[in-house]
């Protein structure tokens, strides 16, 4: 797709058990700032080439890292990259781990 890891994430997690809480918290850290939620891509295109594309704040990190911790939920059967949405689950609870023991929300920015 567009080569993001949430893109790819919000595409191979089901929506069973806790897919369906997880996918929503995860659309709002890689789509807050979009022209649909807010009303304008202002954000989308910021000077010198910055998007900013989302965030959360603490208490929304707590819980997509425990949600991902807690691993009830389910990989699609059809998965490009075997072991990808793991590999990024991992990753992400790194980011999240950090963000939360410093007492911080987390933001998705990109640059175009």
């Amino acid at each position: 797709g567009d080569g993001s890891p949430l893109s790819y994430l919000l595409e191979y997690i089901t929506r069973e058990d806790d897919g369906s809480e997880l996918l929503d918290i995860v659309e709002e850290l890689a789509n807050r700032f979009s022209k649909e939620n807010v009303g304008h891509d202002n954000y989308r295109r910021g000077s010198g080439g910055m998007c900013l594309l989302g965030y959360l704040n603490r208490d929304e990190c707590d819980k997509l890292r425990n949600l991902l911790s807690r691993g009830k939920w389910a990989v699609s059967r059809e998965e490009i990259y075997d072991g990808g949405v793991r590999e990024i689950a991992k990753y992400l609870i790194i980011v999240l781990r950090q963000a939360s023991s410093r007492g911080h929300g987390l933001l998705l920015r990109a640059h175009s």
